[in-house]
């Protein structure tokens, strides 16, 4: 069965592995509206598909990219998609990627 699911993403600044099924197919970032200000990320999955780890994080902008995540050039993250949040005390843009 194919359904979509949300996952909490890590905290600006910060990389988290999140169980995802291995059949994916990520469709929105965004806050979800509660009041905690939090990324999220929606997917449309396959259920029966086993879980696989799957590495995020979430920067900033303006804020350095770690040089993990951009040695020599290559970029070894796939850009998942920006979220412009106005919850909270003043307003952000944050930028989700899979590593």
């Amino acid at each position: 069965m194919k359904a979509i699911y949300k996952y909490k993403l890590p905290a600006p600044g910060e990389t988290a592995v999140v169980e995802i099924p291995e059949w994916a197919e990520f469709i929105h970032v965004n806050t979800d509206g509660s009041g905690d200000n939090h990324p999220y990320l929606w997917a449309i999955v396959d259920t029966a598909s086993r879980k696989t780890p799957r590495t995020f994080t979430t920067i900033g902008t303006g804020w350095e990219i770690p040089p993990r995540l951009y040695p020599d050039a290559i970029l070894p993250y796939v850009y998942i998609g920006t979220i412009h949040s106005t919850l909270g005390p003043g307003s952000f843009v944050w930028h989700v990627f899979q590593l």
